[in-house]
């Protein structure tokens, strides 16, 4: 009898053991998953935040843009990922407020809008000084000797508070002499002029605003302006190239792209 009741109570002993046993490696495997879990969620915030870091002091980007119109402030500053810069244009026109109406006029900023846009995604047209080609991805030096590039601090077209800013050399030399570049006779356009951006499906129509030179460290232009508008940046004076020629026209139409489209190039014609 007292054998039976040795045996029955070791045998609960051992149960109660193997279930403190199985408990403990249930909490560790808790554990375990727990910190998996925090790992993961940490390196997805530090990737996330390697991927926005095109702007830090010293990237590409900086380096980029300091080639173009030097600043006179840390890039690193810019704001990314703006609210309103990666949302669906309504087009046609449906009377729904534009998702850029949201978006600052007194700083620099990246949306997630200008991030999704792919080399020549747009076509530049200006037909009074017979320019028609595609606008490349970013302003470093060996972009910017293709012909018409976006701003990494750009916005896209559409309606609403948008500005495509847009920067192009102006000359290069060859053999001593001045040539001429894609944005030579920048200068030219004026009252009444059209200048177009094209995309897959859309003709966005810009009637000229103004033109104005400003030093090269002011990048006051190519903030939005409270409309959607379109800003062409180059050197000048020719040859000297210590200033910027800007040029800016406001959005006057948006239409259907089709093969024969009349790409008038001024409004009296």
């Amino acid at each position: 009898m007292e054998t039976n009741e040795q045996d029955g109570l070791s045998t609960r002993y051992a149960r109660a053991a193997r279930a403190a046993t199985i408990s403990k490696r249930r909490r560790l495997l808790s554990l375990i998953i727990a910190a998996l879990v925090g790992a993961a969620a940490a390196l997805a915030i530090f990737i996330a935040i390697l991927l926005q870091s095109d702007v830090a002091e010293g990237s590409r980007m900086e380096e980029a843009a300091r080639r173009v119109l030097p600043l006179s402030f840390n890039l690193a500053d810019v704001e990314d990922e703006m609210p309103g810069g990666g949302l669906p244009i309504p087009w046609p026109d449906d009377g729904l407020p534009d998702s850029a109406d949201s978006l600052p006029t007194d700083k620099l900023f990246i949306t997630a809008e200008r991030r999704g846009y792919h080399e020549k995604d747009l076509r530049l047209v200006i037909p009074v000084i017979d320019i028609d080609g595609p606008v490349y991805d970013g302003t470093d030096t060996a972009t910017l000797n293709k012909g018409a590039c976006l701003y990494e601090v750009s916005q896209l077209p559409g309606r609403g508070n948008r500005n495509v800013s847009i920067a192009g050399h102006r000359n290069g030399i060859k053999n001593g002499k001045i040539t001429e570049i894609m944005f030579y006779h920048l200068d030219e356009v004026g009252e009444g002029d059209y200048l177009y951006l094209c995309d897959n499906e859309k003709v966005f129509r810009y009637l000229y605003n103004y033109t104005v030179t400003v030093e090269e460290s002011d990048w006051s232009e190519i903030y939005s302006k409270g409309y959607s508008s379109l800003t062409l940046t180059t050197c000048t004076p020719i040859g000297v190239a210590d200033h910027r020629l800007i040029v800016v026209a406001a959005l006057d139409g948006i239409f259907y792209k089709t093969e024969n489209f009349d790409f008038t190039a001024n409004n009296s014609m």
